[in-house]
């Protein structure tokens, strides 16, 4: 059990950090735009990062940096793009902002294609994920021996299992107060500053 508890504090204590996986679960949360969807790709790309992990995989991603190097500035360049929609939407609230209602017609039209690509994006670009659920998590799994690092393992996932639904739902049952314009254009606006300065921070890694 303490194995397990060290592992869900070490998951809770790399997930809570604000970066641009956690911004793009809030902001999807408020619109209620595939809420659902979006959740699941973050937990089932920990459980797969963190698995990674302990089978050893950041040893072969460490012998081939340039594969870092090549996912850093794709991420650079995304961040750098959200951050100008961010940015747009902070500009034009009234037309940015959508009332829950709204917003749910908008979600039978488009879908949850657009919201799975751009959370996908900014988790797989994510040299940060890489060195925290793979490297961080990896290594102090494989400290509990063959298998004790699987239950370290489970305890990092449960982490992801808390979180994520407490983020995004949390941020939908908040869509109502949070997408009013001058709400929503504060909102937008720190949203667009720290995704441009987590894309600086990744480009000076």
């Amino acid at each position: 059990m303490s194995t397990i508890l060290a592992g869900l504090i070490l998951g809770a204590s790399l997930i809570v950090a604000i970066g641009p996986q956690n911004l793009m679960v809030i902001t999807y949360g408020i619109r209620r735009q595939a809420v659902t969807a979006v959740i699941l790709v973050c937990f089932i790309s920990d459980i797969i990062l963190y698995i990674a992990g302990t089978l050893g995989v950041a040893a072969v991603v460490s012998a081939v940096p340039w594969l870092l190097d090549v996912l850093r500035w794709l991420g650079v360049a995304f961040l750098i793009v959200l951050a100008a929609q961010s940015a747009w939407e902070a500009a034009r609230p009234k037309e940015a902002a959508l009332t829950a209602a709204g917003q749910a017609e908008q979600t039978v039209r488009q879908g949850w294609v657009g919201p799975v690509r751009t959370i996908l994006a900014v988790t797989w670009l994510n040299p940060a994920a890489f060195l925290d659920t793979l490297v961080i998590g990896g290594t102090l799994s494989n400290h509990y021996g063959d298998t004790g690092r699987w239950l370290f393992v489970l305890g990092a996932i449960l982490s992801s299992a808390i979180w994520f639904p407490l983020l995004g739902y949390g941020a939908a049952a908040l869509s109502g107060p949070l997408s009013r314009p001058n709400v929503w254009r504060v909102l937008k606006a720190v949203v667009a500053v720290m995704l441009l300065i987590i894309a600086v921070r990744l480009a000076l890694m």
